[in-house]
């Protein structure tokens, strides 16, 4: 009776045990989220409803009603998100947004006095004018989002409530453009009146309300962590201003998507029995292992000595016992391969990745113009990168960005640089302005830009003022187009010319650049395991090197390795990949495989003298506005592009436009570059490549008149194998 007594409390105890929450005996207990918290992330696409045709008090012409208004934004914050039901949760985002919009209307306007640009005005009666009234609305807020998450089929949620906003930023800008004729001005002289920049919207309505509906679905990336794209619509409550004149409010929809991270609770401590539990035969009870243990209750001599301590040492030792047994039994195996994809998509078998070096040579054109802001004289809002004295001595031509824009930034430090390294040579500065409004006829202002310019190079570069002679005019000797607003911006300028072609020349840098073949290599990675994968890992390294790593939790289908993307190989010694992976049980397994690298070197090319190629980029001519032709700074250009090319290069003339013009016009204007281009290189039909490509593609920016300027070229490409 004792026996079967004993048999009977000690598989309680073992059951109690599997239970408890710090032990187990054949599984584990499942440990639910206390909430869910993350990032979130979207785009706004807005649209307004307005019904109002100025902003009091600026004053505006617009006499039809704005209407809607569209535009894009952003959003970005964080939430947190409960679970109060199976399919039910409350979550709250707090966050800013970005709700802004603009509004846009034409009007035809007739009977209407104007100003031609002979500066006679005229009351027009017949002809119609076609003016925009613009206004566009900076509205941004800080906002606080409850609401109540249905789920649905599983992965979808639907989520209702509402938003209150903060709105802390609420500015304007607005004008009225007259768009055609081309030929007329308002009174003021100037193709836009009623101009309004970047004011506060008056009466504006801080206090933002919006009812939220949006729906979700739920993708499962981790244990209990989800990513969810989403979209939401939000109904505007409340006015933009409390002003009941300007009837405006702002919806938005946004697509986005958040990021769920799951928080648990703490585990409960461990209980932590005395010493005087058992401090007897327990200690020699723990250390017979699960089947000693067993025989020990067995036997009946032992019962009177067992008491709580002794039984819970008993069950812990049979679970790690039970533990062990489970995890060395426990199927788990990993696997890796990994194999090449070449540049046309194709799957390469065991390649061996050949590293190339191609040696790349690039002139860039050096535009001899400094912009100005309208009315200003101060180099500071002028695009220049201005230095110091200090860091003029260090300043390295050679080291510049291979960028276009960002060398053109750096025009004046050149300038100063050469002035220097060659005091026998001087330079013509020339300001100018644009001829309207405040600038019409103020020499002055013109003179204050080329003595701004003149400061700068003699006081942090030391160039003497003997080296700098200084001019005014009104417009610039081939000004841009008067009557637009691109031609007035890039006449606010001051030129720079020189005697000496080195000061004014462009600037030319060279670079290596290393590609791959394949350039890509796809890893497929692969972990089975009976009780799951808790993490993998995986390295790419040569000869000690770590060239990269990947880790996670859920093993992916497949990893892409861009070769080309630094750290690159360096040697000739292969590569070796490693995949590790841990399961519950924290047992570890490894798998690997590696990659032959050939390194082909500009050395190890030219000792060959074959299957390489010398790669020439030329882009040394800037046309003025509307010209095609060449000035003796560029026919200096082309004779030293001219003495690159030999018999066998192949040789790739491309013209360029900018923006301004109707496209035809554009691309013709670029063709008559090239063919004044060619007239002077005279390279063979058999090895040329003519390509006009106009205004179809802009090479840079055209919303700064720098960006317009080196958008009027051509680029030459010359491409000449290496044989022997």
């Amino acid at each position: 009776m004792t026996r079967w007594f004993t048999i009977a409390l000690f598989f309680i105890l073992i059951s109690n045990s599997a239970f408890s929450d710090d032990s187990f005996l054949l599984r584990k207990v499942e440990q639910k989220p206390l909430f869910w918290m993350g990032p979130y992330a979207g785009l706004n696409y807005n649209y307004h409803f307005a019904d109002f045709s100025k902003i009091p008090p600026f004053p505006s012409c617009c006499p039809p009603q704005y209407g809607d208004g569209k535009g894009w934004g952003w959003t970005v914050g964080g939430l947190v998100n409960f679970a109060i039901a199976p399919n039910l949760s409350f979550g709250t985002r707090i966050g800013f947004s970005d709700v802004s919009a603009s509004f846009s209307k034409d009007e035809n306007i007739g009977n209407t006095t104007i100003l031609d640009k002979s500066g006679n005005t005229t009351r027009l009666k017949d002809t119609m004018v076609i003016v925009n009234h613009l206004v566009e609305a900076k509205l941004m807020m800080v906002n606080i989002e409850p609401t109540l998450d249905f789920k649905f089929f599983d992965n979808f949620v639907l989520n209702i409530g509402f938003k209150i906003g903060y709105m802390f930023t609420s500015r304007f800008n607005q004008r009225e453009q007259i768009v055609s004729p081309e030929n007329i001005t308002f009174l003021n002289e100037t193709t836009s009146q009623h101009v309004v920049s970047n004011e506060k919207i008056p009466e504006s309505n801080t206090l933002q309300t919006f009812g939220v509906i949006g729906a979700g679905y739920e993708l499962k990336i981790g244990k209990d962590l989800f990513l969810v794209p989403e979209i939401r619509y939000y109904i505007p409550f409340s006015n933009v201003t409390t002003n009941i004149e300007v009837p405006w409010k702002a919806s938005t929809f946004q697509f986005g998507a958040s990021l769920r991270v799951p928080v648990f609770a703490p585990p409960p401590p461990k209980p932590v029995f005395r010493d005087s539990v058992v401090n007897r035969d327990t200690v020699v009870i723990a250390k017979l292992g699960a089947m000693g243990a067993v025989e020990y209750l067995n036997s009946d001599k032992n019962i009177d000595k067992l008491d709580k301590g002794d039984y819970f040492l008993i069950s812990t030792t049979i679970n790690e016992h039970y533990q062990k047994t489970i995890a060395k039994d426990a199927a788990f195996n990993v696997a890796l391969t990994a194999y090449g994809v070449d540049n046309t998509n194709t799957r390469v078998n065991n390649p061996v990745i050949l590293i190339e070096e191609t040696e790349v040579e690039e002139g860039f054109p050096l535009l001899p113009h400094v912009f100005f802001k309208d009315g200003s004289a101060d180099l500071k809002d002028a695009g220049m990168n201005l230095i110091s004295s200090d860091q003029a001595r260090s300043f390295d031509e050679s080291k510049l960005k291979w960028n276009t824009l960002d060398i053109y930034a750096d025009l004046l430090n050149i300038m100063g640089s050469r002035l220097k390294k060659i005091p026998s040579s001087s330079m013509i500065i020339t300001g100018c302005n644009n001829g309207i409004g405040i600038e019409k006829g103020n020499q002055k202002l013109s003179q204050d830009r080329a003595n701004a310019i003149r400061d700068y190079l003699t006081s942090v570069w030391g160039v003497q003022s003997s080296q700098i002679k200084t001019k005014k005019q009104n417009l610039p000797t081939n000004p841009g187009k008067i009557t637009e607003p691109e031609g007035i911006e890039e006449n606010r300028r001051a030129e720079l010319s020189s005697d000496n072609l080195d000061v004014i020349k462009w600037v030319k840098l060279k670079e290596i650049f290393r590609k791959s073949n394949p350039p890509v290599i796809k890893i497929i990675p692969s972990a089975v395991a009976e009780v799951g994968v808790k993490s993998w890992n995986l390295d790419i390294d040569q000869s000690g090197q770590n060239l990269r790593n990947f880790k996670g939790q859920a093993v992916p289908d497949s990893l892409l390795w861009f070769v080309e993307q630094e750290p690159m190989p360096r040697l000739d010694s292969d590569v070796k990949l490693q995949f590790t992976a841990l399961d519950d049980f924290n047992q570890k397994r490894t798998a690997d495989t590696s990659f032959v690298i050939k390194q082909k070197t500009i050395r190890v090319k030219r000792e060959e003298l074959k299957n390489d190629t010398l790669i020439e980029r030329f882009s040394l001519i800037l046309f003025d506005f509307d010209k095609a032709d060449l000035t003796k700074l560029q026919m200096e250009a082309l004779k030293e592009i001219k003495s690159s090319i030999k018999p066998n290069s192949k040789v790739t003339i491309s013209g360029y436009a900018d923006k301004t013009g109707e496209a035809e016009y554009n691309k013709d204007l670029a063709l008559r570059r090239i063919q004044e281009t060619q007239r002077t290189l005279q390279v063979p039909d058999n090895n040329l490549v003519l390509n006009p490509v106009g205004s179809s593609e802009l090479l840079y920016p055209n919303d700064k008149p720098q960006g317009r300027s080196y958008c009027r070229t051509v680029k030459i490409v010359i491409e000449t194998p290496m044989n022997k």
